[in-house]
């Protein structure tokens, strides 16, 4: 096995680290704790596994390749070079005496995260894959601490395993890829949303601007989504406090919308290939990439002729439908494929299952109940359109849909217990508000 000792290191860290962040929790929760970490670590192993014996190649070879030569070069002469990788993780111009793949840019960010890594763990592309896993879980378990309390109790479980057990989720959450970093940002972008909202303002500004660099370094659209799904927070928190549920309220509505549009439109001036005006070019250069590559897994959802911003927009309901809900069994062609459609396939059952008992107006309710679950169906709306427009390969898709995962999972086991204080379908009543 390649780099034992760096691996045993990481376990061993990562074992008084999980202990630390399951103190304070229940019994139940705990195990679940130590059941995410036992799938953190399999997914790690599984990924390398994965990308060596079944594809031969993969992002996460490349960047612990280059993560080793970098590291190799910071020992070798620590002060020339590390200064070059910090300017390779923030995109700007590095000497380095041979070609860094990716310079100035989000995959260049990669590998300078890896060489880091590397630096530390003697080179280890399993060690980094597992040091990157187990900072998924610990932040996946911060997230849910913070918002632990505004979750009924009987619900707490049930939200920690969307949390920490959905099986893609964990597995490409378990290696030096963008969406490990991503989630990890999320998780602590959340996590300074509850700052914020306990009034500790300096403690949010720190980590909120922490947490959105690190995503803006690896994948920059995913601000747009969240600030969106910020501004529809800040909205319903406040609006929910006053009625109980999602009501008009002009003043926090305009402020809501000084927030989104906003950071939007300051997101556009620092990552102007994702700003609205070249929105539409870059998804079709996007399905362009995609079309060429082409594939067995391959799945073309927008004509060529309908790829202005209107006949995008057009596709925007099958979009988030493909992005939630595909693969399905019947277009499963491998063993990667059949376990992200059974995947798919529970998502779509739970989904529905609360719609189907109970009518879409009792669980639209329940969302405008609880402010939370407001962000969730926002950001998940959001960031599944845009994956579903860009993504045309099945095989791919789970793997860049997993940022949203985990707020689908909490967002459909909430909307379904909301849903289940009201009466059947047919009934006038509200559903109570969360706790």
């Amino acid at each position: 096995m390649e780099g034992v000792l760096p691996v045993i290191v990481v376990l061993a860290i990562s074992i008084f680290a999980v202990l630390r962040a399951a103190d304070g929790l229940s019994r139940l929760e705990r195990q679940l704790v130590w059941a995410g970490w036992a799938l953190h670590v399999v997914c790690s192993f599984a990924l390398i596994a994965i990308m060596r014996g079944f594809y031969g190649y993969g992002d996460v070879l490349t960047y612990g390749m280059f993560g080793d030569l970098l590291a190799d070069l910071m020992w070798a002469d620590f002060p020339k070079y590390a200064p070059e990788v910090l300017k390779l993780l923030l995109h700007l111009d590095t000497q380095f005496p041979f070609t860094v793949s990716g310079e100035g840019s989000t995959t260049g960010s990669m590998g300078a995260i890896a060489a880091i890594w590397g630096f530390f763990l003697a080179g280890s592309v399993q060690a980094m894959c597992m040091g990157m896993s187990m900072v998924a879980l610990l932040t996946k378990v911060a997230m849910y601490r913070s918002l632990r309390t505004t979750f009924e109790e009987r619900l707490r479980p049930g939200i920690f395993a969307a949390f920490v057990l959905i099986p893609t989720a964990a597995f490409w959450s378990a290696g030096i890829v963008k969406e490990s970093v991503a989630i990890s940002s999320l998780c602590l972008l959340v996590c300074a949303m509850q700052h914020f909202n306990a009034g500790r303002l300096i403690s949010a500004a720190i980590l909120g601007s922490f947490a959105a660099t690190a995503l803006g370094l690896v994948k920059p659209y995913i601000l747009f989504t969240f600030v969106l799904s910020l501004g529809a927070w800040f909205y319903a928190r406040r609006a929910i406090a006053q009625s109980g549920t999602v009501s008009v309220r002009p003043v926090y509505a305009l402020l809501a919308t000084t927030v989104a549009v906003g950071g939007v439109y300051a997101l556009g001036l620092i990552f102007p290939s994702f700003g609205v005006e070249n929105l539409s070019e870059g998804l079709a250069q996007q399905q362009e990439l995609g079309g060429q590559a082409g594939g067995g897994s391959y799945s073309e959802l927008i004509q060529p002729g309908a790829r202005s911003l209107g006949g995008q927009l057009a596709y925007a309901p099958i979009a988030l439908l493909s992005a939630l809900f595909r693969p399905t069994v019947f277009e499963v062609r491998n063993g990667l494929m059949a376990i992200n459609a059974v995947e798919t396939t529970a998502a779509l059952w739970l989904f529905v299952r609360p719609i189907w008992k109970r009518g879409p107006r009792v669980v639209w309710r329940a969302i405008l109940s609880d402010a939370f679950l407001v962000f969730c169906a926002t950001f998940v709306v959001s960031f599944g359109i845009a994956v579903g427009l860009v993504t045309s390969n099945l095989g791919t898709l789970s793997r860049y849909r997993m940022p949203l995962m985990p707020f689908f999972a909490v967002f459909v086991l909430i909307a379904d217990a909301h849903t289940r204080r009201s009466r059947p379908r047919g009934s006038n009543a509200l559903p109570a508000a969360a706790t």
